[in-house]
């Protein structure tokens, strides 16, 4: 069968979070770039229609088998693209469900190949297993943090490490719309997690806040994370003085630019902070979260401790973005004449 998509992209897509839509958005960018045309592209999604309608790009539904097989007959190379897909502390069905979809593309005759992903947490044999099986069978992988190049290298996968894509995205516009309107704005990220950590951490901001006479704003990047801290403000906990769901990158042009600080638990969260300026403060649920923090040289809020927050400083931040900027290019470049010549 004629083979006519050059990459199948397949990642956390069509779930209305927008880290992960922005690693579609970025990785789609990057492929054309190196000149891989959307006609080429196809991505695996949960909300086929609208990424049709927003990327201009062939979509499929992700969970359908004899799609799924279909599409891999007739593409070269499956992209696990970007995210922490293998982990089960959410559930032991994502690192199940990619395995699957790994397997098969190999099947189908496809090339398979990782860009900016993490791994873990991994509590289970089981989950491990499979999450070896499937990065074994690449015959490319770029992670995106020290601890998931230590874990594949641990076992004999060769790697390599790069920042995490939606950086790609980064402009200079991204820092010259980011002028402070009110430097008494204090801008925080919460998701729900354990039920105790979130409201923790909101406590830390709450008294931070309050020490400075700041307002606090809520950025949500989900629907559950407007819902968790619409839930931290009714029990009194931050006086949220609104919460905004961001879910395009003009959103987040328009929401970074009204503040001074920035708090948050989400990686992209940090992420998209650090591109508009800030040196966000990090409240780390999740070892990704930690590693970017370090890998940038963040504060990081440990539980029990005073909340440390630092102000925007746009020109040391600007130079690191650029150098990161291009590194995922050439790694993208790397990857592409080693996957589809």
């Amino acid at each position: 069968m004629k083979r006519i998509f050059k990459v199948a992209l397949c990642g956390y897509y069509g779930f209305g979070n927008l880290g992960d839509e922005l690693l579609a958005e970025a990785l789609v960018k990057l492929l054309e770039k190196q000149g891989v045309a959307r006609s080429e592209i196809v991505i695996l999604s949960s909300a086929p229609d609208l990424y049709e309608k927003r990327f201009g790009i062939k979509s499929i539904r992700r969970d359908d088998p004899a799609a799924l097989w279909g599409v891999f007959r007739r593409t070269d190379s499956l992209l696990l693209g970007g995210g922490g897909l293998f982990q089960d502390v959410t559930s032991f069905r994502s690192c199940l469900y990619y395995w699957a979809v790994v397997r098969m593309a190999k099947l189908a005759g496809c090339n398979v190949w990782a860009f900016g992903n993490s791994i873990g947490p991994l509590k289970r044999k089981l989950s491990a297993y499979l999450t070896t099986r499937a990065y074994k069978a690449c015959d490319f992988v770029a992670v995106r943090d020290q601890k998931a190049l230590t874990w594949i290298r641990d076992r004999g996968i060769v790697g390599y490490k790069i920042p995490d894509p939606v950086i790609y995205l980064w402009n200079e516009r991204m820092l010259t719309a980011s002028m402070p309107i009110d430097n008494n704005r204090l801008l925080v990220n919460f998701r729900p997690w354990n039920g105790v950590l979130e409201r923790q951490g909101a406590e830390a901001v709450s008294s931070f806040a309050r020490e400075r006479g700041l307002s606090v704003i809520g950025v949500a990047l989900s629907e559950e994370d407007r819902l968790c801290m619409e839930e931290i403000h009714r029990e009194g906990i931050i006086a949220f003085r609104e919460i905004k769901r961001i879910a395009t990158l003009d959103d987040v042009l328009e929401v970074m630019g009204s503040g001074e600080m920035a708090v948050g638990m989400r990686l992209h969260f940090c992420v998209l902070s650090l591109m508009s300026g800030f040196s966000p403060t990090a409240i780390p649920y999740d070892p990704k979260v930690r590693e970017f923090a370090a890998e940038w040289g963040l504060p990081i809020w440990e539980r029990g401790r005073p909340l440390r927050v630092l102000p925007k400083e746009d020109a040391t931040i600007r130079n690191k973005l650029v150098s990161a900027k291009d590194n995922i290019e050439a790694l993208m470049t790397k990857a592409l004449n080693q996957m589809i010549g």
